[in-house]
């Protein structure tokens, strides 16, 4: 079982003890079997979900929170979390566990969501003094998919099925490990149509966080040399109908890449 310290797309490094006796000052702990939620109430320092550490047996973990009531209304709708997702690698040493929304929560009432695919305890670093004891009883249903991408000439793609909720939080992802040049182009969505309806991300494009028409995507070079490409969808977006959806991934002009998985999670809200 590990414990996993999450930082965005970046490697975990090792497996550390768990935390003995109560939660330090600045931290809280969510636990349990399956994923669900419960609302808090956020005081004056408001509340950021600074850092994890993840403890699971499963396909999925993290932490997801949507700020549901605030005295200031633009903040209604906020999101923040981590996720970890054991497919997200490519040399199948340690999965990339995956920062997802930005926002910290102001003082109101934030409904947080422990994700879990079997036993898991999540321990969250808020670097601010917290009262936090949140125990999520409230189940909803989460699902995860991933698919290894297959070859045609200098071309990678793979799709893999995700059943999507009407309100929910969807996120896809890809890595690819090898040396990417500066033409090729990459494509990550969910939706219901026979393509992405963005364009393709260029290469150049190698940092950095932008927002598109459906959700925020991410493109970071990690370690490797390894690349990935992230797109998140919040409830605030227009997402694709609910039931069935296409998780889609692909590469162009990547005749030097090694290999490429892509991995899509989604997260039922309540």
């Amino acid at each position: 079982m590990r414990r996993l310290p999450l930082a965005a797309l970046a490697t975990a490094a090792a497996t550390l003890a768990a935390p003995a006796g109560a939660a330090p000052p600045n931290e809280f702990v969510l636990r349990g079997n399956r994923t669900a939620w419960v609302d808090v109430k956020v005081g004056g320092g408001g509340l950021n979900l600074g850092s994890v550490m993840i403890e699971t047996r499963g396909r999925f973990a993290g932490v997801y929170g949507e700020q549901i009531e605030s005295i200031n209304p633009q903040s209604v709708g906020k999101t923040q979390g981590w996720l970890y997702l054991r497919s997200f690698t490519t040399s199948g040493g340690d999965p990339e566990p995956v920062r997802v929304g930005r926002d910290a929560f102001d003082p109101g009432v934030v409904r947080l969501y422990l994700i879990a695919d079997g036993p898991t305890t999540v321990w969250v670093d808020t670097h601010t003094p917290t009262r936090l004891n949140p125990e999520p009883k409230h189940p909803v249903t989460a699902a995860a998919g991933a698919v290894t991408l297959a070859r045609s000439g200098d071309a990678l793609a793979g799709r893999t099925a995700l059943p999507v909720a009407q309100r929910s939080f969807t996120f896809a992802g890809l890595l690819a490990e090898g040396t990417l040049p500066a033409l090729a182009e990459a494509e990550v969505c969910v939706n219901r149509a026979a393509a992405c309806p963005q364009p393709p991300v260029p290469a150049p494009m190698r940092s950095g966080l932008f927002q598109t028409g459906s959700g925020w995507n991410d493109v970071s070079e990690v370690t490797g040399p390894r690349w990935a490409w992230t797109s998140g969808y919040d409830p605030q977006f227009a997402m694709a109908e609910r039931g069935r959806n296409t998780a889609r991934f692909s590469l162009t002009h990547a005749a030097e890449i090694r290999r490429a998985v892509g991995v899509a999670f989604t997260l039922t809200l309540a």
